[in-house]
């Protein structure tokens, strides 16, 4: 089963409206959770990291990649950020 993921949405976009609209018409199946436009996304690469270690100004982002990796994969029992946090005690051990 195939689902499509918007990402680089905004709310008040009129290319996210379209996208969507687009969507239903193909009858493609959409993910619930849509990965908004966020700097915290663009910074992470350029800085060897993931969302989940850039600090408090990208909870948000972070937060968003929990969802949908809870959407798409429910069989998987926890969050990315759960298992990077359990990677990093693991190290202080």
């Amino acid at each position: 089963h195939a689902v499509a993921v918007l990402s680089m949405v905004g709310r008040e976009y009129r290319l996210t409206k379209d996208m969507v609209e687009a969507a239903s018409n193909l009858k493609l199946s959409l993910a619930k959770t849509p990965i908004t436009l966020r700097q915290a996304l663009a910074d992470a690469p350029g800085q060897g990291s993931f969302v989940w270690r850039l600090g408090f100004h990208s909870r948000g982002a972070a937060n968003e990649i929990d969802s949908l990796f809870s959407e798409i994969l429910p069989g998987i029992a926890e969050s990315p950020s759960a298992i990077l946090q359990k990677h990093k005690m693991s190290r202080l051990n």
